[in-house]
Formats: C-alpha cells, sequence, structure tokens
C-alpha cells in the first residue's frame, strides 16, 4: 500500500475540483466500448480542474496460452503478429487514448488483470502504463514514473490550495482495486463502506473490479477538536464502473456465459468545492450516459 501527496491549485472561491475515477478498461476485447472511453477522455482533458485516478484492469491481458483466452472476443483492431506480446500491445492502446489527459493523472492502481501477467508471465505491464503515463514537467513535482505507481491499494492526499496563500484544505482518497464480487449491489457497497472502518480519516472511498456504477455520500458525526460538541461530516463513496460489456451482438464473452447482470458502462465523478470558509462540500455524480459529471 502507498501514501502519497498531491497538491491541486485552483483560482477562485467559486471553482470546484472534479475527480473521476478510471478503471476496468479490458481495452484488448471487442466487449470493451472504446468510444466511450475516448468520450470521457475528452470531456476531462477539457475541464482545467478536473482530475483523474487509475483504477486498474486497463486491458484483457489475456496471453494466448492461457486457458481463458478466446480469439473470437479480441479486439477486430489487433492483428495476428501482435500475439507475440499482447499485453504490451493492449498496453499501448490504453496508453494512447489516455495520452492526452496525463498531466491530470492523480495515480495509477494496478488490477488483478495486470497482476497475473507480472506474476505467471514475467512482465510488468502496470509498469510499462506508468511510464507512458509518466512526464517530467508535471504539475505534482514528480521525479519518476515509481511516483504515478499505487500499487494495489492507496491513499491518497489532496491539498486543495487557492491562489498562492499558504493555507490549504486536506482531502483524503481511499482507493483499492477490489475484490471478491457478487450478483447483487449489497456485498460490493457493504465491502467499500467496510473500508471506512480501518481507514476511517478518508472522505472519498473507491473499489473497481466488480464491473458496477455506483456513487454515494452518507454522513459521519466526530466530536469537535476544540469544543464539547458533536459535528457532522460527509464521506463519499464510488464503484467505480467499467467499459467492458457483459453482453454484445454477435459476440459470447465470460460474463454472457456466467449468466452476469449486464453492466452499467462509464464513469462516476466526485464534485469538490472547497473555495468557502467552512467544510468540503462533495457531490456525487452517477450518469446514465456513463460520461463525467
Amino acid at each position: 500500500m502507498r501514501v502519497v501527496t498531491r497538491e491541486i491549485k485552483y483560482a477562485s472561491r467559486s471553482e470546484v475540483i472534479k475527480i473521476t475515477p478510471i478503471g476496468d478498461v479490458h481495452i484488448g476485447g471487442k466487449d470493451c466500448d472504446k468510444k466511450l472511453l475516448e468520450e470521457c477522455v475528452a470531456k476531462i482533458e477539457a475541464d482545467p480542474n478536473h482530475y483523474w485516478l487509475g483504477m486498474g484492469d486497463f486491458g484483457e491481458f489475456i496471453a494466448y496460452k492461457d486457458k481463458r483466452f478466446d480469439p473470437t472476443e479480441l479486439d477486430p483492431e489487433l492483428k495476428l503478429k501482435d500475439l507475440a506480446d499482447l499485453a504490451k500491445v493492449q498496453s499501448d492502446m490504453i496508453a494512447r487514448r489516455l495520452y492526452p489527459i496525463r498531466h491530470k493523472c492523480l495515480g495509477l492502481l494496478c488490477g488483478n488483470h495486470e497482476e497475473t501477467i507480472r506474476l505467471r508471465h514475467d512482465q510488468d505491464i502496470h509498469w510499462n502504463l506508468c511510464n507512458a503515463m509518466f512526464e517530467p514537467d508535471n504539475a505534482w513535482g514528480m521525479q519518476s514514473a515509481h511516483a504515478l505507481d499505487l500499487g494495489y491499494s492507496a491513499i491518497i492526499r489532496l491539498r486543495l490550495r487557492r491562489g498562492g496563500g499558504p493555507g490549504y484544505k486536506p482531502f483524503c482518497i481511499y482507493a483499492h482495486h477490489g475484490s471478491g464480487g457478487g450478483r447483487r449491489p449489497g456485498s460490493k457497497i457493504n465491502r467499500l463502506e467496510d473500508a471506512a472502518i480501518t481507514f476511517n480519516e478518508c472522505q472519498l472511498y473507491l473499489m473497481g473490479h466488480v464491473h458496477d456504477k455506483a456513487a454515494w455520500v452518507k454522513p459521519a458525526l466526530h466530536i469537535a477538536a476544540k469544543s464539547d460538541r458533536i459535528v457532522q461530516s460527509w464521506r463519499a463513496f464510488g464503484i467505480t464502473g467499467t467499459f467492458k460489456k457483459t453482453y454484445q451482438q454477435d459476440g459470447m464473452g465470460y460474463g454472457e456465459k456466467l449468466m452476469l447482470p449486464a453492466t452499467a458502462l462509464g464513469v462516476i465523478t466526485f464534485t469538490l468545492a472547497a473555495g468557502g470558509d467552512g467544510p468540503i462540500e462533495i457531490t456525487a455524480h452517477n450518469s446514465t450516459s456513463g460520461l463525467p459529471g
């Protein structure tokens, strides 16, 4: 697990900061909605105060010698020669699409698909993506691509600073690629909310992997630091979505074979209004369009 700090600067009290987690893209399979991904990237790119966090499983990353490999489910963009280094080719596919927003990346989690390639095929494909997203002249002052690598789970401490003043508002994110599954939403929601018991000082909790999409806020109570009174704050939670279709015309992916429910494609977004004198206001966005808020 890693803990990293990122500073985000904004100019005026009226400006808001947006954070969109992107994960479970599974590019390389023909069931990946690449068009929706490109639309999400374009919307983030167009907003100077919009940032994103990588949630892992960016590629399908199933080698042709793997028992799960199905040549009929490959993206038509891939060629026969790409089988020689399929994971690297798929990593390049996602890197090209994320490249326009590389400078807005808060960090990249790895997922179980990246880990399988690393452990079974001696290839750190997650590190390849971190290198592709790194640029020396970056807003976070990172000295190497290692600073983008968040491992399987991380805490990201944001410092939201208005203008050039010395003061800032802290905002803490817990992010995990995710584990388990379940056909019903209850187990997924419970797993994520349980993280708030262990990592109880964060304001935003994110989990991918389960190919579902949800965003919500809940109140939390604590004792004020300098007085004997109860204070209410807010915690936000997000199950971060996917770009992999469960069912598609003339396809037969593993989701269909397992009779899984249809997935809500795309991303969720959290908007942070930090310009006022009070606590940061959090808005959770989850649209049927799948696009960022």
